[in-house]
């Protein structure tokens, strides 16, 4: 019952400012509509008019909308949506014959007071002569009172609907964003763990057959460990620093074999700052270096091409395919690192980012675009 009420206080609050204009405009028109009657008259039955039209509008969207009709009990909406209408159309009737005859008895006292038998042709004439003329009149209020009524109800329902529905969209969209958030957030908190693994690894080996760019090694990962784990927290980063962090991961896989391996890393960078999400290409070049079996098979390779042109990020990487790729026929890859970056393409950039694999026999190629931010 308090969420209730405390619903009900935060939608007055909203309405506190437009609304009251609104129901102010009401009256004005209904005053003018009635122009051919008395002034206080007229201002006096309008301002019947809009408090049944303010009294049925936000009890139906208040109270037996959100009540009875959204929770699917539409036939007591519908007999609590009668009886307050008849209620209201009775009621306010009455209420508005009253005025009208109370109206006509104060102006036949004060012409049977007055002190001249002639009327002037300045003074403001009765506006009821007799009974039948009143009569008249209040069964044509009686119509339009029930017309005007039976259209605000009706109106406050459309309006209900259709702020439900925009709020219903609304909260999706919320609800969306956040779980695109979280999701995001999963998958990069998988990047780091899942390079670290390998890293250490790699430099395992490397301590193991007393390699001598083992030192050197350790002290390029901790860079690339501090560029991960602080600067990648941010939704998006310069360029610049995620070109540097590939150029050191290229380097640290290169001191992980002895033998001289064929990599080429060519960069096409523009003079003004673009920024891209963290952590996006590098797994497609660990991937490269997975299964192209490079430093252990002759003739292996990775082609690396990174541009920027017309605001668009251009990748493609080509890598050979180790023996053991090749027996294993046309399967796809599977594993984190490729899954990992087509959900992350299709969360951060949905409607402008292409991403093509082509697996052949031999080669592997990979081609990603995508818009960039300045």
């Amino acid at each position: 019952m308090n969420e209730f009420v405390s619903k009900i206080v935060s939608v007055l609050k909203r309405r506190f400012v437009r609304e009251p204009l609104l129901w102010i405009a009401f009256f004005a028109m209904l005053t003018v509509s009635n122009i051919s009657m008395d002034l206080g008259l007229s201002a006096a039955l309008s301002a019947i008019e809009v408090a049944g039209m303010i009294l049925l509008f936000y009890v139906n969207t208040l109270v037996l909308m959100p009540r009875l009709l959204v929770k699917h009990k539409a036939v007591l909406y519908l007999v609590f949506s009668g009886v307050l209408l008849f209620a209201a159309v009775s009621q306010l009737a009455y209420l508005a014959e009253f005025v009208i005859r109370e109206y006509d008895e104060f102006a036949m006292a004060e012409e049977e007071q007055s002190l001249l038998d002639i009327q002037l042709p300045s003074e403001t004439r009765p506006f009821f002569e007799d009974d039948d003329k009143t009569s008249a009149i209040e069964d044509s209020l009686k119509l339009k009172i029930a017309v005007i009524f039976v259209c605000t109800y009706l109106f406050s329902s459309l309006l209900y609907y259709v702020n439900k529905a925009n709020r219903d969209e609304q909260e999706r969209l919320e609800l969306e964003q956040k779980r695109s958030q979280m999701e995001l957030r999963f998958l990069r908190s998988q990047i780091n763990p899942h390079f670290l693994f390998n890293a250490l690894n790699n430099i395992y080996s490397m301590v193991y057959m007393q390699d001598k760019n083992a030192p050197n090694s350790v002290l390029m990962l901790s860079e690339m460990l501090r560029y991960v784990t602080d600067e990648c927290k941010s939704e998006k980063i310069s360029l610049d620093d995620e070109v540097h962090y590939l150029e050191n991961y290229i380097n640290f896989q290169k001191f992980s074999y002895e033998n001289c391996i064929d990599v080429t890393f060519d960069v096409d960078m523009p003079d003004e700052p673009v920024y891209v999400a963290p952590m996006l290409l590098e797994p497609l070049i660990e991937n490269g270096f997975k299964h192209s079996g490079i430093g252990i098979e002759e003739g292996a390779y990775i082609r690396i091409k990174l541009a920027v042109k017309e605001g668009r990020l251009l990748f493609e990487m080509k890598n050979s395919k180790g023996k053991k790729k090749k027996e294993s026929g046309s399967k796809k890859r599977e594993g984190v690192g490729l899954k990992n970056v087509e959900q992350r393409l299709r969360l951060l950039y949905p409607d402008t980012h292409k991403f093509e694999m082509d697996d052949k026999e031999d080669a592997f190629c990979v081609k990603l675009e995508f818009e960039l931010e300045r």
